[in-house]
């Protein structure tokens, strides 16, 4: 393990000026530390200061910290990564994005080069390992974070304030934002969240009852939306165009898998440009921005008012998630997670098609550029989606059956739900979930409820058959919905 005890500067220059030294009065700080050893030991060691002992406030978990940020303001925090409420860098993203003009000093037992990666990439100015610093460490690391957290704050206000300039005003440039934004600011440190060409997003407290993240000029992130087993998806307020956006982010621990696979829904998703695919606007590493949907799922609708009188209307739902699917297929995607819960109803009827996280592309492109990953070979990686939803080539992880048949399978079991309010497996366990999904078995909808329609019982038991050679295409599946809304079970 290297030393990353950090050396405080005097002063630091900015090829213009010198910024202004960090303040010399005793450090305001709010350390959140739930073991009282571990508090005891940086009490002592901040006690030790030149300018005298620190005022220190103490939160011993992830929701006293935010209550004391709610209440006034601190230099800078201190922050163990293990909470009795929070763990890891979930704790860390919890408090940054309500406080990034507060300096954060990362305290861990976690002596691994890859969480101390990750939390610098994440925001924190300095990391330090329990065990491993002293006082002085401790109070240069604290002065660090602040002047550093500063410069950075300076150069990013400095770097939104020169991209309103015209491209020829700045010799050498070649009009790109990207361009623009190295020649200004070569050194400018890879932040959380920085998108590729603007300005990088950062926290701001509005007050102590509003704090909210914003930027210095692009987008205010206000509260979360939803989220997954891989992602989080939170509003945000995109300041500059004056609307609402989606900001979606991969959840902390991601492996190199996982990350590729998020960063692969992205360029899907901005690949397959559709009234009923929601347009990505920007995206960075671990992150990407997109228009925001109002409106309720597909799931949700079915819940709150399922009934016969209702079935036409949740009929021409699935036929805009045909011409998506129809649409997506023709670029050689496959979905592969189709379901009530990924499929959006507008307050003006749009319907959006959400969530490519497990796009596929069926067939190599001609071009050799893959827009969303190859079908995977190994068993494992191909056996992924929601119970309850699967298609038996997916539960079988049997990659030479997975194709469009594969959407096809799964639009069935969505019109299923929709014909009998539940998904067509409801094992008690995963195994039993999975198995039932292998060898297609389930109770048929007009067992579930008698008045289904047999026409579009006939259609989901099509759709759904365990070959998929005898499932039809996405066209074919839409032609047979239509011909069921103009003549019904007559024909």
């Amino acid at each position: 393990m290297t030393d990353r005890t950090p050396v405080a500067n005097e002063a630091i220059s900015d090829g213009v000026g010198l910024i202004a030294q960090p303040p010399q009065a005793a450090l305001h700080v709010l350390l959140v530390e739930d073991n009282p050893a571990d508090a005891a030991i940086v009490h002592a060691f901040l006690a030790q200061g030149e300018e005298g002992p620190a005022q220190v406030q103490e939160a011993g978990t992830l929701a006293a910290a935010i209550a004391a940020l709610g209440r006034e303001r601190y230099d800078v925090i201190v922050l163990d990564l293990s909470l009795p409420d929070s763990d890891g860098l979930d704790t860390f993203i919890s408090l940054h994005t309500r406080t990034a003009l507060t300096p954060v000093v990362v305290l861990s037992g976690l002596d691994s080069d890859e969480v101390v990666l990750d939390a610098v990439r994440m925001g924190a100015q300095d990391f330090l390992v329990k065990g491993h610093f002293n006082a002085l460490a401790l109070q240069r690391s604290l002065r660090f974070a602040i002047t550093r957290h500063r410069l950075v704050e300076q150069m990013k206000a400095r770097h939104s304030t020169s991209t309103l300039q015209p491209a020829h005003a700045r010799p050498g440039s070649d009009g790109s934002d990207a361009a623009r934004s190295r020649r200004i600011h070569p050194d400018l440190p890879r932040l959380p969240l920085e998108t590729s060409d603007a300005a990088p997003l950062s926290t701001h407290g509005t007050g102590p009852g509003n704090r909210t993240a914003v930027t210095t000029s692009r987008f205010t992130l206000a509260g979360g939306l939803g989220s997954g087993g891989m992602s989080e998806v939170v509003l945000a307020h995109q300041v500059n165009l004056g609307r609402e956006v989606a900001v979606k982010f991969v959840r902390p621990g991601y492996d190199r898998r996982r990350l590729e696979q998020f960063q692969a829904e992205a360029r899907v998703t901005a690949y397959l440009e559709h009234p009923g695919i929601v347009p990505i606007y920007d995206m960075g590493d671990t992150f990407f921005v997109m228009r925001r949907v109002h409106g309720s799922t597909l799931a949700t609708l079915i819940e709150r008012q399922r009934g016969d009188a209702d079935l036409p209307f949740f009929i021409e739902v699935l036929l805009k998630v045909c011409d998506v699917l129809a649409f997506a297929h023709s670029r050689g995607i496959i979905h592969r997670d189709l379901k009530p819960e990924n499929i959006m109803v507008g307050d003006f009827g749009q319907v959006v098609l959400l969530d490519w996280g497990l796009a596929l592309t069926a067939t190599p492109p001609s071009d050799g550029r893959w827009v969303a990953l190859p079908i995977p070979k190994d068993p494992q990686d191909v056996c992924a989606g929601t119970l309850g939803f699967l298609a038996p080539e997916i539960a079988r992880g049997n990659a030479e059956q997975v194709g469009f048949g594969t959407d096809v399978f799964l639009i069935g079991a969505t019109l299923y739900c929709v014909l009998t309010g539940q998904p067509p497996y409801e094992g008690s366990a995963q195994l039993e979930s999975v198995r039932a999904a292998a060898r297609v078995i389930y109770t048929p909808a007009r067992e579930r409820h008698p008045g289904v329609p047999r026409a579009l019982e006939a259609l989901q038991r099509r759709a759904m058959d365990p070959d998929p050679r005898k499932r039809g295409s996405i066209s074919d599946f839409a032609r047979d919905l239509r011909q069921w809304l103009r003549h019904g079970d007559g024909g």
